[in-house]
């Protein structure tokens, strides 16, 4: 395959050549508008739901809590085959595991019927943190996700969102929660996919130690038996940038992932 044409998941400018990237490494929420104005084509990138404006070029497409499934799974029949993110950290949001679990379920009903090639996942929860829900966050919010309904629930993927300490920090810890979420996946969804939903450094990182950490990170991860890791690249609410390219150009953390990406 060309350069110009690889199978997977980046922003390539089109004159780059180089090998084809491990689809294995994903940009979470890129800012779509900026890359097309300095010619940058995605691949396999998540991006947010647009309705009708909706990228479908992108593999993976997130749908907004409060979104109107209807909407989604007219979309989803007229662009066949792509991944929907069902939710993203309703736990983080207030919601109740049992009202994230009814309009989970409604959703995957209604994209299903649209078109049985799309794959539906679950929400990437949050980490524990003081945001208050009375389900709590992480695997507590997960379980009662599960227990909210008696049937059992059906998705193609689960998503943990986990990030290292942002100082550079040893990723011990950070590996821990990990393992803790494969542990319970064992337990509770065997061999349901397991993904990284969120993770990364500030873009504009360019210490030494966690240039190496991100690297620790990445050395982990494709030994583990995520089968996928997706880097926080844009924050439209809080205005945090983990941008991996600006203006065209590769950032330091850009250059950590996009080489190990392309190995």
């Amino acid at each position: 395959m060309d350069a110009a044409s690889p199978p997977h998941n980046f922003y390539l400018p089109l004159a780059w050549g180089g090998n084809p990237p491990d689809p294995r490494y994903v940009a979470w929420l890129a800012p779509q508008a900026e890359l097309a104005s300095v010619g940058l084509k995605p691949y396999n990138t998540i991006v947010s739901f647009y309705g009708i404006n909706s990228c479908p070029d992108c593999e993976t497409i997130s749908i907004s809590l409060y979104t109107n499934c209807v909407v989604v799974s007219a979309w989803a029949g007229e662009h066949p085959g792509h991944t929907f993110i069902i939710g993203d950290e309703p736990d983080q949001l207030q919601w109740s595991a049992a009202a994230y679990r009814a309009w989970y379920d409604d959703c995957v009903l209604k994209i299903k019927l649209a078109d049985h090639t799309a794959n539906v996942s679950l929400a990437g929860i949050a980490q524990p943190n003081s945001v208050y829900n009375p389900d709590g966050h992480s695997l507590d919010y997960l379980d009662a996700v599960l227990g909210a309904d008696t049937e059992p629930l059906y998705t193609d993927y689960l998503r943990v969102h986990a990030f290292p300490p942002q100082d550079g920090g040893e990723i011990d810890g950070w590996i821990s929660y990990l393992e803790v979420w494969l542990d319970w996946r064992d337990e509770n969804m065997p061999g349901t996919p397991i993904v990284l939903g969120t993770f990364g450094y500030p873009s504009g990182a360019e210490n030494e130690t966690i240039r190496l950490r991100a690297l620790e990170m990445l050395d982990w991860l494709e030994d583990s038996e995520f089968i996928g890791w997706c880097w926080w690249e844009w924050g439209p609410r809080t205005g945090q940038t983990n941008e991996l390219f600006k203006n065209s150009a590769l950032m330091p953390m850009g250059e950590v992932y996009w080489g190990r990406s392309t190995d």
